[in-house]
């Protein structure tokens, strides 16, 4: 029974409103498949068995029949009454669901379209967590899903692929040459792998060792170089001038760039640490025997780390010394060769391109400043005494010293009598480790067309602005009939010569209930102590001035207006209409202020009352 209490509260916190009504059908189906009935919208009703059927179909039909029945309840008791009306006689729960399917679902179609462009137009940006690029693709996958939106699995991974940034290009190339399959969660783990790889920033490069002969071994060795940007992993721009190089043809080049290259073999890569980048770096030569031969040219520097597959764009200019390039090799069989040199990379790796030109920087001129004094300007010079008579105070000590003090009394009583008599809090001990937020007192003349004061007008605010959220509050948002509302309904009303009243609701705030435990400072004027301690007020209701107050007062009032047998429009939350017979009246909610439109003065009266 309690499972029963608890899967019932989750749907009557939930209620479908129309606009919610993907979470309303995912919260259903959520509860039905807790209590086990949700297999009665996946099977017919099975026929009524004849009197010689065995037991078992007597057993199934009558299953069938108490579960259709559970599911009716959790359907029924999370609408509200208008459509619980429309669907209380329908004999099968799957008919309900398909009803409210065509009235609400059909214009999700629009939120469909967009899910699919959120989905497809979103990338992952360098640097972020992959995990969390994952959670937020799934979110979309699983919106469609809900929306009627199905794509294969296959779709979903090269969706998923495709949105991943360019640190996670061998990833995807791996997963497309390898053809390889998984699924949602296993892509993931896979993904986290390779991220943290990429963190260790202990990758290893292959270097060839070569078998120089017994001539004067050249001092040091030139770059790798390449002519084309593709394959760079992370690349720094050069100023012109700033390196330049001297290839085969004794033509001096500059060189525009500088960073990592990665080499991708069948079996691993190849990392080509400061490789430079330049246009016209070109030297030719062929493949022979799995060697990259360099053409002989006169005046050659000599150069080491040749590489031993066929890359076109990848050249080099020097002699060849008879190397042995043996990285697939190695990455084939590890053990194959004792002459292949590991190396690992250091994390912070010497850059040769550290020299750069200084620019001298050219002091900033001191601005001169103005050497005459800066005087006020005297705005109210002989225009005599201000009136400050209609001026109203700011707080509760300028009441005191107001003219009119006996006035703003009466209003401040008459604000506390509301509060009192709707019991908005309860005077309690303070809390230990709760700080209570303040409230002040906000005070207004109210004057009539002619300019004469009318009413004194005091209001006992509380200081919302420092509620913390999800704390003290958690939804603020709340209707506001929509101003073509109005008007639609004023030319009814025009038409059909209806009577139209208008009130307004006095402290309408304090009518909210609110479900967190706040706690506040007693109004200034009107403290209660006990035995010495100054005590707190623990709110039951909300006040102005709180973040949540219009939202609970609009919440009340629905309610109530519903008790009274009004029905609230499902596209406009803040109309409701009651139908008596010939009698028809409209309420119209803005704020707390109240349009009655209708054409029975009997009704309006007792509306309004």
């Amino acid at each position: 029974m309690a499972s029963f209490n608890s899967l019932a509260k989750i749907l009557d916190e939930n209620k479908l409103t129309g606009s919610n009504y993907l979470d309303w059908k995912m919260n259903v189906m959520l509860v039905l498949t807790a209590t086990k009935v949700y297999w009665v919208f996946t099977t017919e009703d099975p026929e009524l068995p004849g009197p010689d059927a065995a037991q078992a179909d007597h057993d199934r039909k009558s299953k069938w029949l108490e579960d259709n029945e559970m599911e009716k309840c959790y359907i029924l008791g999370s609408i509200f009454n208008v459509l619980q009306q429309q669907h209380i006689g329908m004999a099968v729960a799957s008919d309900i669901m398909l009803n409210i399917k065509e009235m609400f679902g059909e214009q999700h179609c629009t939120i469909r379209l967009l899910a699919i462009r959120d989905l497809i137009s979103t990338k992952m940006v360098e640097g972020t967590s992959i995990r969390d690029h994952m959670i937020k693709m799934m979110g979309y996958l699983n919106e469609l899903d809900i929306l009627g939106a199905i794509m294969d699995a296959e779709t979903q991974i090269d969706i998923v692929l495709f949105s991943l940034c360019g640190s996670f290009k061998e990833f995807v190339m791996t997963c497309h040459m390898n053809k390889m399959t998984m699924s949602m969660t296993e892509l993931m783990n896979q993904l986290q792998i390779a991220e943290d790889l990429q963190k260790s920033n202990k990758k290893s490069a292959f270097l060839a060792e070569g078998n120089v002969p017994s001539a004067p071994k050249p001092k040091g060795a030139t770059s790798h170089i390449c002519n084309i940007l593709q394959g760079f992993r992370k690349i720094k721009r050069l100023t012109k001038g700033e390196l330049t190089l001297q290839v085969g043809t004794e033509a001096t080049v500059a060189v525009q760039a500088v960073g990592d290259y990665v080499l991708t073999f069948s079996g691993g890569y190849l990392i080509l640490k400061d490789c430079l980048y330049g246009n016209s770096l070109i030297v030719e030569g062929t493949m022979s025997h799995g060697l990259y031969l360099i053409n002989a040219l006169e005046n050659v520097s000599n150069v080491e780390n040749i590489p031993s597959v066929d890359i076109p764009n990848l050249k080099r200019e020097g002699r060849h010394w008879n190397a042995s390039f043996l990285e697939e090799e190695f990455i084939q069989d590890a053990s194959g060769n004792d002459r292949i040199a590991l190396e690992e990379q250091p994390e912070n790796p010497i850059e040769r391109y550290q020299e750069v030109e200084q620019v001298p920087i050219k002091p900033i001129p001191t601005l001169r400043r103005s050497s005459r004094e800066v005087r006020q300007p005297d705005r109210l010079v002989y225009l005599g005494k201000v009136n400050t008579e209609d001026t109203d105070p700011l707080n509760y000590k300028e009441t005191m010293l107001d003219i009119d003090e006996g006035r703003w009394m009466d209003a401040m009583k008459s604000e506390m009598d509301s509060i009192y008599s709707n019991k908005v809090w309860t005077l309690v001990d303070p809390p230990e480790g709760i700080k209570p937020i303040g409230c002040k007192w906000i005070f207004k003349r109210k004057k009539a067309p002619d300019g004469k004061v009318e009413t004194h007008k005091a209001r006992l605010v509380a200081n919302g602005y420092s509620q913390k959220a999800g704390i003290d509050y958690d939804e603020t948002f709340s209707q506001v009939a929509m101003l073509k509302s109005i008007t639609i309904l004023l030319a009814i009303s025009t038409h059909h010569d209806y009577e139209i009243w208008q009130m307004e609701v006095k402290t309408a705030f304090l009518n909210g209930n609110i479900q967190e435990d706040i706690y506040m400072i007693q109004p200034e004027g009107f403290e209660a102590t006990t035995e010495g301690s100054q005590r707190v007020c623990k709110l039951k209701r909300s006040i102005y001035g709180l973040k949540q107050a219009f939202r609970s007062w609009n919440i009340r009032f629905d309610l109530t207006a519903k008790e009274f047998g009004f029905c609230q429009k499902v596209d406009e939350a803040c109309v409701y209409k009651k139908v008596s017979g010939s009698a028809v009246t409209f309420l119209i909610l803005c704020v707390d202020n109240i349009a009655l439109i209708g054409n029975d003065v009997g009704m309006l009266s007792s509306t309004k009352l």
